[in-house]
């Protein structure tokens, strides 16, 4: 079978090679492993994880096409990204008044509750009209508020800033305001799910786990797996966590087959 085997950001695909050899033993070096290195150089915390963009992006513009692999296998993978610059732009808009700079926190938004009002009637009117809906349910303000907060928390870990919320919001409204947030895909606003056979791969005290965690609610759920080893932001080491992943992507590689 043949492998594409995308190295994650900072490293390249030599260095990605020698990290899971030992992952590739287990489950046969006969298959056609292809390791490649993208045009553009990014170092740590500047890029992303394209290949669960490619294939989310898939699921929400070519639902009725076969998707781009049989079978996809994520590393302490981070949140996704879309390259649509507009994805989600009217989600990011109304999401947007739920998070505030830390100075207003006592500051009450004397028009949010009519707003929240508002947003309710258009997205219960937005169901009924024809198109692609992105929508899976209808989030109440202390859940939008909730979403809101988490997002801004998972973008400063991946910028690696321990600055405040308010020097990240002056960070991104220089980039052009909520029009520069990241289009990330997230499962509460996003209904697609990848409909291929995945393993996630996740480190017990990898400080970005949460987001592995996210990222694999994206999946769809009876073609998912996931696995946790003993470690961080990295690649399984010891014996026993390699066996269990191999087990796992064996099982995906079967199911692919399969289907």
């Amino acid at each position: 079978m043949k492998i594409l085997c995308l190295h994650p950001w900072g490293t390249s695909a030599v260095i990605f090679e020698k990290q899971i050899s030992n992952i590739c033993k287990l489950i046969g070096e006969s298959h056609n492993y292809v390791f490649i290195d993208g045009p553009v150089v990014c170092g740590p915390a500047k890029g992303c994880f394209p290949g669960s963009a490619i294939l989310y992006h898939h699921e929400i513009n070519r639902p009725h096409q076969p998707p781009p692999f049989r079978f996809a296998v994520f590393i302490c993978l981070v949140l996704s990204v879309s390259p649509d610059p507009e994805f989600n732009a009217d989600i990011i808009d109304k999401y947007s008044r739920y998070y505030r700079l830390s100075d207003e926190s006592g500051l009450e938004d004397k028009g949010e509750n009519n707003n929240e009002e508002e947003e309710e009637e258009e997205e219960k009117t937005s169901k009924s009209k024809k198109g692609p809906r992105h929508r899976v349910m209808l989030l109440l303000p202390g859940q939008k508020r909730a979403l809101a907060n988490d997002m801004v928390g998972f973008l400063r870990q991946l910028s690696d800033n321990a600055a405040d919320h308010g020097t990240a919001r002056k960070l991104w409204a220089q980039r052009g305001g909520d029009k520069g947030f990241p289009r990330f895909y997230h499962p509460l606003v996003n209904r697609q799910r990848i409909s291929i056979p995945s393993v996630h791969i996740i480190g017990r005290s990898d400080p970005l786990r949460r987001q592995s965690e996210l990222q694999a609610r994206l999946c769809s759920k009876s073609l998912t797996r996931v696995v946790e080893f003993h470690g961080g932001h990295g690649v399984p080491r010891t014996l026993s966590d390699l066996q269990s992943v191999a087990f796992k992507i064996e099982r995906a590689m079967r199911m692919a087959q399969l289907r």
